[in-house]
C-alpha cells in the first residue's frame, strides 16, 4: 500500500481525535488511526540549539574526512587548522580550506543535517556559498533515513572527476 502525507495542525488532529472517540468502533484500523495522531500530538520539535549541534557535527564530521583525505593535520586549536567548520551564521560555505589546499581539494563543501530536505533550496544555498570558479558539493545527512551523508553535485563536476581519475586509464 503506498503511503501518503497530508499535514494536520494540532488543532485538527485534536478535532478528529475527538470524532474518532464518539463512534466508539471497536475497528482495528480505527484504533492504530488514533495511536498514530495521538503520537502526532505528543511530538515536540527539536530545540534550536539541537538543529545547531546536529548541523555542527555533520560539519565536523566532514572536515575530518577531508583532513584525513589530504594528510592535513588537526589541532585543538581549531583557528591554526587549514581545514576547519565555519562558525553557524557566518556567510560562504561550511567548510573552509586554506586557499594553499585549494589545488588538492578544489571542492566548496556546503553541510545539511536536517530532516526535511528541500534539495532545491540547499542546492541554491550551495551555489550562493560558493565562488563561481568552484564546484561545490551539497553534503546531506537525514538521521533518520540515511545511514551515511549524502553528496549531491552538479554534473560537470562528476565529469571532472572521473576524467582526471585512475578509472579513465
Amino acid at each position: 500500500m503506498a503511503e501518503k502525507t497530508i499535514k494536520l495542525t494540532d488543532s485538527q488532529i485534536s478535532d478528529l481525535l475527538q470524532g474518532l472517540s464518539r463512534l466508539s468502533l471497536d475497528n482495528k484500523s480505527f484504533s492504530v488511526l488514533q495511536k498514530k495522531l495521538n503520537k502526532a500530538v505528543a511530538k515536540t520539535p527539536i530545540k534550536v540549539a539541537s538543529r545547531k549541534a546536529k548541523g555542527r557535527n555533520l560539519q565536523k564530521w566532514a572536515v575530518e574526512k577531508i583532513a584525513r583525505l589530504l594528510g592535513e593535520p588537526l589541532t585543538t586549536d581549531t583557528d591554526s587548522n587549514n581545514i576547519r567548520s565555519r562558525e553557524m551564521g557566518q556567510s560562504g560555505v561550511d567548510v573552509w580550506i586554506h586557499k594553499t589546499l585549494r589545488s588538492k581539494f578544489p571542492i566548496a563543501v556546503e553541510c545539511k543535517a536536517q530532516e526535511q530536505v528541500s534539495l532545491p533550496a540547499f542546492i541554491e544555498q550551495a551555489r550562493n556559498n560558493t565562488s563561481s570558479d568552484m564546484p561545490y558539493w551539497l553534503l546531506v545527512l537525514k538521521n533518520k533515513a540515511l545511514k551515511n551523508p549524502v553528496i549531491v553535485m552538479d554534473w560537470d563536476l562528476l565529469e571532472w572527476l572521473y576524467l582526471s581519475s585512475k578509472w579513465n586509464n
